[in-house]
């Protein structure tokens, strides 16, 4: 018999069963740990909830100067706004030192075709002030710009009148009106007031539900464990 063959196979000692039972508990707490931070961090990270206006009314009158136009029948109108402007309350873009804008858009359709859009951008420079209500229904509302106005009466009634917002107006048609003037007029005007979710909060909801998973998963492991044994 030679050496080597005498000479037996090193053996490695089996872990500890607590030494195995103290890594799964440690594994486990650093993952809930890391969920815990990342909720924490998405709670702390700024959300941004866009607020948004959605208006819509019967015309009654609508015209573009000398240029010719169809008759009008419903209109609508809609505004975006960071979350934080303050509903039912009148931004003044005039104010002094020059207020941070708050709205990120707004804009005006009928089926006549009389339609204008308002940047941010827009807005910031030629922007006067603008007001939108705090609930859904029939209520006063409206958005000022050098070259533009859309207002909604509390009784329904309103008026758009804009340069740039007549219905087919181009270079042919500018010896007729050069500005593209658009006026309409009508009423019942109805205001919807939504706001939706941030979604840092869904994110966050989703992480506490991955939470709440795991640990009813490790109870019920150590359930059907202790009813083994």
């Amino acid at each position: 018999m030679s050496a080597s063959e005498s000479i037996p196979p090193p053996t490695r000692d089996p872990v500890p069963t607590c030494l195995m039972v103290t890594l799964k508990r440690r594994g486990a707490m650093k993952s809930k740990l890391s969920l815990f931070a990342l909720a924490v961090l998405l709670l702390a990270a700024p959300a941004r909830a866009d607020q948004l206006w959605t208006w819509t009314g019967d015309c009654v009158t609508n015209s573009a100067g000398r240029l010719p136009v169809p008759p009008c029948h419903t209109a609508t109108f809609q505004a975006i706004t960071l979350d934080s402007y303050v509903p039912g309350t009148v931004f003044d873009a005039l104010g002094t030192p020059h207020p941070i804008t708050t709205l990120v858009s707004a804009s005006y359709h009928d089926d006549a075709g009389g339609s204008l859009t308002i940047s941010q951008q827009f807005f910031d420079s030629n922007g006067t002030n603008f007001k939108f209500p705090a609930s859904s229904g029939e209520a006063e509302g409206f958005i000022n710009t050098q070259t533009s106005f859309f207002r909604s009466f509390a009784d329904g009634t309103w008026k758009f009148e804009a340069e740039g917002a007549a219905p087919d107006c181009g270079p042919d048609n500018g010896f007729l009106d050069p500005f593209c003037g658009y006026t309409a007029t009508g009423i019942d005007g109805t205001w919807i007031v939504t706001t939706p979710e941030p979604s840092a909060i869904v994110l966050v909801a989703t992480v506490l539900g991955g939470l709440g998973v795991c640990a009813w998963r490790r109870s019920r492991f150590r359930r059907s464990s202790a009813m083994g044994t």
